[in-house]
């Protein structure tokens, strides 16, 4: 109990590091890129990078000039590209025009792309491939959440090599779009960059703030964004085995990523939504009809719950799964979504290691 409480104390100046930035929350839908460089605000106005934006291709091609990180972004369009990639393996078909850039990246080395669509109506897609064979797209390296106009993914590659970034739209034909490409440093102080979701000027893990800059949360912590890929998931501890988070699922394709560890093979994981902060039963009247709950081993999805018979009403994830017994040690995610939902969904996440 007593380290917890010591390590929850030392997180509280994290999160008020971001509160003097851009508040606990991280909402990039309506960023404004010309007006700030960062998610810090370093804050002059910048013209359009024409010399980066022309090294999007039509095609994936190794061997082009590679994409450098900046804080500067940059605005391109697909209009005069064809539709040569769907990308059916990581995301739903890509129907429009798409584009690549070539990046060289070194293993263990975190990139960060944000992708938005300047006009309305617009669904972009991102995606990102070490190989120019669409047999290589995986979901875990992809970033299409509903029907938004804004994806953004963080990638942290496991060697060395050029890597693709691909760009496309959900519908038809081309768009005018805007991309940015940086590269966040962890452990550097003050306001976190794209993708932290802290950052207390060093990396060492059980003080709040890890070494890849997430959040870590104890039983009774509320959740904290940005939590929606595997790079910037909420770090979970347990005490007892046990750990209740509380959170809100902010609408339609607000994703939530919570990292585990197992720290011994054999055991199991126990995952149950509760309704509101008070974390009340989940009933057929209070759980999203489409609420999803997923168990990743590391990025592999594994298993989804399913609500229990004369029970929560929610999906839950226990016993009564395979995937979720006799688990081997290791970093595991746990997933949740409402797609479809345009209300916010309080909630309780309650896990137990089993």
């Amino acid at each position: 109990m007593a380290e917890h409480t010591l390590r929850r104390a030392l997180a509280a100046p994290s999160c008020l590091i971001i509160a003097l930035g851009a508040g606990c929350s991280f909402d990039f839908s309506d960023y404004d890129f010309e007006a700030e460089l960062d998610a810090g605000g370093d804050g002059d106005a910048t013209e359009p990078d024409a010399g980066r934006s022309s090294r999007f291709i039509d095609s994936c091609d190794l061997d082009a000039q590679p994409l450098e990180a900046s804080s500067q972004d940059f605005d391109l369009d697909t209009l005069r590209f064809d539709n040569d990639w769907e990308a059916e393996r990581c995301t739903t078909p890509a129907m429009g025009a798409d584009g690549f850039f070539p990046v060289s990246l070194l293993a263990g080395e975190k990139w960060h792309f944000h992708l938005k669509a300047l006009e309305d109506g617009v669904d972009p897609i991102l995606y990102i491939v070490d190989a120019c064979d669409e047999r290589r797209c995986v979901r875990a390296q992809a970033s299409n959440n509903c029907a938004s106009k804004v994806e953004h993914m963080s990638f942290v590659p496991d060697r060395d090599g050029t890597y693709m970034v691909g760009i496309d739209t959900a519908g038809s034909g081309g768009a005018a779009l805007n991309f940015l490409a940086v590269m966040p440093e962890c452990g550097s102080g003050g306001n976190p960059e794209h993708s932290e979701g802290c950052d207390d000027g060093n990396r060492e893990d059980g003080d709040g703030c890890d070494h890849l800059c997430r959040m870590e949360l104890g039983p009774g912590d509320e959740e904290g964004e940005p939590n929606d890929d595997f790079t910037s998931a909420n770090v979970l501890f347990f005490e007892d085995d046990r750990s209740d988070i509380r959170g809100t699922i902010s609408g339609a394709c607000d994703l939530e990523k919570f990292a585990i560890e197992i720290p011994q093979d054999g055991q199991g994981i126990t995952a149950e939504l509760l309704v509101g902060p008070n974390g009340d039963p989940c009933t057929a009247e209070t759980a999203p009809a489409d609420l999803q709950l997923q168990l990743f081993d590391g990025k592999s999805l594994v298993g989804e719950g399913t609500p229990v018979d004369g029970g929560s009403s929610c999906p839950v994830i226990d016993e009564r799964f395979d995937f979720a017994n006799d688990l081997a040690r290791g970093t595991y995610h746990l997933n949740f979504i409402t797609p479809d939902s345009s209300e916010d969904f309080p909630y309780v996440l309650r896990v137990t290691l089993r």
